[in-house]
């Protein structure tokens, strides 16, 4: 959940739930099969589902980097949210399409209370392949005691074609307090 506010107006309100079942299959193969549910207004979706599923390979296992690579396929459905400026009111209109997810992980264990994780994520949509969409997650994990970390994370989102007037890119900054069990 990201909310921001600026003046007191809303200026970003996105939420995420999601999660993947992964069946490890040798030292470097493993599958996944995933599901998630997004809602971002200001980007112009009111829900967002996606099922995904496929494999990921470990390139790289040493003590200090982890470099594994995702191919699979996605089935994506989006409420997309448009303005009728003749009747000066909100509508939705819903798109679903069958796409792919292509994505990487590096992790880097800098020292024995930082690392530093990047998580990047493309998916095309094979029924307009003009449609799709790049994320960028960045971010430096400091350990404070066993249990607290501070992460700090920047997300770049890409949209190549956006909905209505939306930008086609989206950054977000966060500052973060993890509890680890």
């Amino acid at each position: 959940f990201t909310r921001a506010e600026d003046g007191g107006v809303t200026t970003a309100e996105q939420y995420y739930v999601g999660g993947r079942a992964v069946r490890q299959l040798s030292d470097r193969w493993s599958l996944f099969a995933g599901l998630a549910w997004a809602r971002d207004p200001f980007t112009g979706f009111e829900n967002r589902w996606l099922v995904e599923g496929g494999a990921t390979y470990l390139a790289v296992d040493s003590e200090r980097h982890k470099l594994s690579f995702d191919g699979g396929l996605s089935w994506n459905s989006e409420d997309q949210i448009y303005f009728d400026d003749v009747a000066m009111e909100e509508y939705t209109e819903t798109v679903d399409w069958f796409g792919g997810v292509l994505g990487l992980t590096w992790d880097w264990t800098i020292s024995k209370s930082a690392s530093l994780n990047q998580r990047l994520l493309y998916h095309p949509n094979f029924d307009d392949t003009a449609d799709w969409r790049l994320g960028s997650d960045t971010s430096v994990t400091a350990s404070l005691t066993k249990l607290l970390a501070l992460k700090f994370s920047y997300l770049v989102r890409h949209r190549n074609q956006p909905i209505g007037e939306n930008e086609k890119t989206d950054t977000t900054t966060k500052v973060s307090v993890v509890l680890n069990f």
